[in-house]
């Protein structure tokens, strides 16, 4: 039996649980799995870093898609123009893109969730800086641009 590579994005604001949800998969499906901020965050001190941590990440899964491996990447992925990097990458390729948009309707345990993460990770967004990222950086998504999704709330288990 032949398996198709299967490239799975995990996307969301931060604090809403997509990590959490990334890394049960990956363990669960002995999957590469890539997260941005762990890509970008040793460039973080030299400014802008616009899309270099998607294209960095895109470029590792290829290889690992390569090798016969499925790919897991945790990504804010606010963008269409980000999101398209993966959509192009999983044409490219001919695998199979599964999306999984991570959303957390309750927003007083949204708060909670990045309050208590950001307490004991101060590098992690607090509460003003994900918010701001929901209201002026999260584009709404649009599967005729960006692909189909899962959506799943993380409130609810």
């Amino acid at each position: 039996m032949v398996t198709m590579n299967r490239l799975i994005v995990f996307a969301g604001l931060p604090g809403v649980g997509k990590t959490h949800l990334a890394r049960q998969l990956a363990a669960t499906l002995h999957a590469v799995y890539l997260r941005i901020d762990a890509l970008e965050s040793p460039f973080t001190p030299f400014g802008d870093l616009r899309d270099f941590g998607y294209r960095s990440a895109s470029n590792v899964a290829r290889e690992n898609l390569l090798l016969g491996h499925d790919v897991i990447i945790d990504a804010v992925n606010p963008l269409h123009c980000t999101r398209a990097i993966f959509v192009d990458l999983a044409a490219e390729m001919d695998i199979r893109l599964i999306q999984f948009e991570c959303v957390l309707r309750d927003v007083d345990l949204h708060r909670r969730r990045v309050s208590q993460r950001h307490r004991s990770d101060p590098t992690t967004p607090n509460w003003d800086d994900a918010m701001r990222c929901a209201c002026e950086l999260y584009q709404q998504w649009d599967e005729d641009i960006d692909g189909k999704r899962v959506v799943v709330d993380t409130a609810l288990g």
